[in-house]
Parts: structure tokens; C-alpha cells; sequence
């Protein structure tokens, strides 16, 4: 199990929260949010015990969920 991926912290940034098993997918995602306009700092996690460990600690304002392969319940 890898550790919380922090990618592009910035200060005053939109703090999102990723379940994401894919790292490309996780790019893409960070990669669309930046063309989108948005300063934001995305943790990205593969499981549950990540998952709940970082909304308390990362305090997001958005949770981006893949659905289809991360093995959160």
C-alpha cells in the first residue's frame, strides 16, 4: 500500500481529496482541474484506512471518488 500522494500544494488552494488506484488517472485528473482554472492541492489515496485518515487530516472541500477500481466501501 503506497502512502497519501500529495500533488501540487499550494496555500489557499481548493483541497481535494482523491480515491484514485491509477497514478495516471490521478494526473489527468489534477491535469483538468489546473486547465479548469483551479489552484488546488490533491491528496490522492488507494484505500479506506487512507481514505478516513486523510479527510480528517486534509479537510477537503471535494472528494473525487473512482468508483470503478478503488477499494474504498
Amino acid at each position: 500500500m503506497a502512502p497519501a500522494k500529495v500533488i501540487a500544494p499550494q496555500p489557499g488552494a481548493l483541497r481535494v481529496l482523491h480515491v484514485e488506484d491509477n497514478g495516471l488517472d490521478a494526473e489527468l485528473v489534477a491535469q483538468a482541474l489546473r486547465r479548469g482554472g483551479f489552484a488546488a492541492a490533491i491528496v490522492v489515496v488507494q484505500t479506506e484506512r487512507e481514505f478516513t485518515r486523510q479527510l480528517d487530516a486534509h479537510r477537503p472541500d471535494v472528494v473525487v471518488v473512482n468508483a470503478s477500481g478503488a477499494r474504498v466501501n
